[in-house]
């Protein structure tokens, strides 16, 4: 399997954007999509009843926009998304805060994460926390939101990497979520490959989010 670090995998988007004039925003578009194409499959291979909720876990950074895009696609296919902010929206970036405007005007749940949350009805777990620019340990509310992924003991679907775990080498980062599936964006990232990581990736779907064949 093909595979890139984090430094490398930041300098094809970039090249994506500059030298193709690729918008983040597509890319985003396009990563959410799979993971929400991801969950359906999912739903379908356990016949976990439609009517369950799909949770979607976003952190504040583009890894969050992807799971904010994802909710919108699950919306369209008749689930029912509820979106669990590790953050207020006003702090989002600006590409992941346009996908959450979209979600405030369709309607879609939203609540920011706390000690109180609790999980109705849910059949499955999205993680889009942290994406492969984390370093070091992880500190709340990602910390506690990770754990609490954890103790659901629901069937998870990471966006990229699980949240917690060092993209380059696998390592966990004191905590990591335990995926079921993980969907990684146009290439896999080395991390994920490592013996370090194989509790914690599940399998692993390359999505293709439209980064061109020259850069890959």
């Amino acid at each position: 399997m093909k595979t890139v670090n984090s430094y490398q995998m930041r300098q094809i988007e970039l090249q994506a954007v500059r030298d193709f004039g690729i918008n983040e925003l597509i890319l985003m578009e396009n990563a959410g999509r799979a993971v929400a194409d991801a969950a359906e499959s999912v739903y379908a291979a356990r016949a976990i009843p439609r009517t369950k909720m799909i949770c979607i876990f976003c952190g504040a950074g583009n890894n969050g926009g992807d799971g904010l895009v994802a909710a919108r696609y699950l919306h369209n296919k008749q689930f029912t998304p509820e979106v669990i902010l590790v953050k207020s929206p006003e702090l989002f970036k600006d590409v992941s805060f346009a996908n959450y405007t979209i979600l405030d005007k369709l309607g879609i749940k939203t609540a920011v994460f706390s000690e109180s949350t609790k999980l109705r009805d849910c059949g499955l777990i999205v993680d889009a926390l942290l994406g492969t620019g984390v370093k070091g340990v992880v500190k709340h509310p990602y910390r506690g939101a990770i754990e609490f992924i954890n103790s659901c003991k629901l069937p998870v679907i990471s966006v990229d990497i699980p949240s917690g775990l060092c993209a380059d080498t696998g390592k966990v980062l004191e905590c990591a979520v335990r995926a079921e599936i993980t969907v990684t964006m146009g290439i896999a990232k080395s991390g994920l490959v490592n013996k370090d990581a194989k509790d914690f990736v599940g399998d692993i779907i390359v999505a293709d989010i439209g980064l061109p064949k020259e850069l890959l």
